[in-house]
Order: structure tokens, then C-alpha cells, then sequence
């Protein structure tokens, strides 16, 4: 009876009880009821009988004996318990704790529901109903340094040639030298959008604007050698004829050699008599040159 009583007590405070519903929560505390099982254990009493011989010899039958048992048997009973659960309140609709609202109208392709009823844009969207596109671009060009793209629902920003976006906003120059000297064969100069290529003294940039060519001095008649000239790669080097001597002090001049200088009196066995690049022998009167030096 008391335990009776306790239940139903229970069941009256549970039915009483203020249902939890926090204002714009999509999830409600509800009263439920589940059947439950409970076994209990029993004992049965049950009367046993059996046979046995009874009496003196002459007179021996069969007498009954009756025996009191028992034995314990489990019953199961079925109970409905009440408890506080969780579903989606009403305007929501799925499983706790994902409600998402309802509404009964669809919203349109570029809105999403919000609550029972309500619809608001997608971000880059205005108007609640119909859902106009923002241009972002027509504000403070939607924050691009550059180039601002819009789109349906949002906007891009782009850079010019040359730069590359950094922070979804700005621009930064791209240094094309980082990247393998940006192509050129020799040096490569970085400029705010671009770069330019450049060669060492002695070459020329080709019609690629990247390929250094040797420049020939020899030919082109640049060179500042004073008798021959030696074209080498990426310069030149100067040389003199027969009877004169390169000056060690620009590698360029031909200076005449005085060959009656060299000790062996520029190999004439009479007079010598240097001239511009070579000398001449002579001999003493009486005497004829021959060979061009020697005077028998």
C-alpha cells in the first residue's frame, strides 16, 4: 500500500511539473513513460505424496505418506515508469540535440532558416525574401587592394600581373629572380610588377631578353688593341706584331722593340741601325751586307 501510495505521489509531482523551455532553445524537457520489468521471487507450497509398506506380516499393505513442499518460482511484473526526457521542441523537427527550425514556407536557395517561421540570408545576401545579391565591390572596392571580383553571394579579389594575393585582400610583388635567376642566363633584376634580365661587360642580350650572347670586339671593332686583337669569351686580349712589345701597362699599345739593344747587336756583324718594328744591318766601307747581316 505504501509503495502504491509513493507512486502515485511521484506521478502527481512529475505531471505538475513546469516543462523546461528556455526561450528560443530548440530543445524541450518533456514527461515520458516507459514499461519496465521487475521480477520478484515467490515461494510455493505444494503437497508430495508417495508409497510405502505398511502393517505387521500377516496383515502388510500399502500406505501413503503425504509430505508439505515448497519451491521458488520468479514472477515477472510489468511497470510504467515516469521520467523527464528531451525532444525537439515545437517549429523544430530531428532528434536532440539536433533540432534544426522549421519553417513551413522554404526558404529560398540563398537563405536558410532560423527559426520557426523565419528565414534570413545567406551571408553576401539582403532582402529576407527575395535575397538580392550584395555587391560587396561597390563598398571601399570589398577591401581588395587591386581588383575586386563580385559574385553571386560573395566577391573575390584578384592582383595584376606580376603580384600575388596574399591575406584574401592585398597584393605583394612577385620576386621572379627567386625562381631559377627568373629565366636569365646571367643577372636578373627584380621591379615592383616584373623584372628585367642583364649581362657582364663583354656579352649582349639576346633577342629572348634572357640569353647573354659573348660579344665579338675583334669584329665589331670596339677593341682598343693597338695591332692585333683576340676575341675570347666575354672579352678580348691584344697582341703585336713581329718587332714590337705589349706595353704592361694597359696590355693594349704595341711599343717598337730596339733590336741593336738585345746584346747581340740585333745579330748584324757590322752596324745596326734600328727602324720602326724591325732593323737594319750595314757595313763598314769596303765591306758588302750580305745574308742581311754579315759583312765577310
Amino acid at each position: 500500500m505504501d509503495a502504491k501510495f509513493f507512486s502515485l505521489l511521484l506521478v502527481l509531482s512529475l505531471l505538475c511539473m513546469r516543462i523546461s523551455y528556455t526561450e528560443g532553445s530548440a530543445v524541450c524537457t518533456v514527461l515520458k513513460t516507459r514499461q519496465a520489468s521487475i521480477s520478484a521471487a515467490k515461494t510455493v507450497y505444494y503437497q508430495s505424496s508417495y508409497s510405502i509398506s505398511c502393517g505387521w506380516w500377516l496383515f502388510r499393505r500399502r500406505c501413503t505418506v503425504y509430505e508439505r513442499r515448497s519451491s521458488i518460482q520468479y514472477v515477472t511484473n510489468y511497470i510504467t515508469e515516469y521520467y523527464q526526457g528531451q525532444e525537439c521542441c515545437t517549429g523544430y523537427s530531428g532528434t536532440p540535440p539536433n533540432c534544426p527550425p522549421v519553417c513551413n514556407d522554404p526558404c529560398s536557395n540563398c537563405a536558410s532558416c532560423i527559426a520557426p517561421g523565419i528565414c534570413t540570408c545567406d551571408p553576401g545576401y539582403t532582402d529576407n525574401d527575395c535575397c538580392t545579391d550584395i555587391n560587396e565591390c561597390s563598398s571601399f572596392n570589398g577591401g581588395c587592394e587591386h581588383q575586386c571580383q563580385n559574385t553571386v553571394g560573395s566577391y573575390t579579389c584578384s592582383c595584376p600581373t606580376g603580384f600575388s594575393l596574399v591575406s584574401h585582400t592585398a597584393c605583394q610583388d612577385t620576386n621572379e629572380c627567386a625562381s631559377s635567376n627568373g629565366g636569365c642566363s646571367q643577372i636578373c633584376k627584380n621591379t615592383p610588377g616584373s623584372y628585367y634580365c642583364e649581362c657582364y661587360p663583354g656579352y649582349t642580350l639576346g633577342s629572348d631578353s634572357h640569353t647573354c650572347n659573348d660579344n665579338n670586339e675583334c669584329s665589331a671593332g670596339t677593341d682598343a688593341c693597338g695591332q692585333v686583337c683576340h676575341n675570347t669569351v666575354g672579352s678580348y686580349a691584344c697582341s703585336c706584331n713581329s718587332g714590337y712589345l705589349l706595353a704592361t701597362s694597359d696590355h693594349r699599345t704595341c711599343n717598337d722593340i730596339n733590336e741593336c739593344l738585345d746584346g747581340d747587336n740585333g745579330g748584324c756583324h757590322g752596324t745596326c741601325t734600328n727602324t720602326v718594328g724591325s732593323r737594319t744591318c750595314s757595313c763598314s766601307s769596303g765591306y758588302v751586307l750580305t745574308n742581311g747581316n754579315e759583312c765577310p
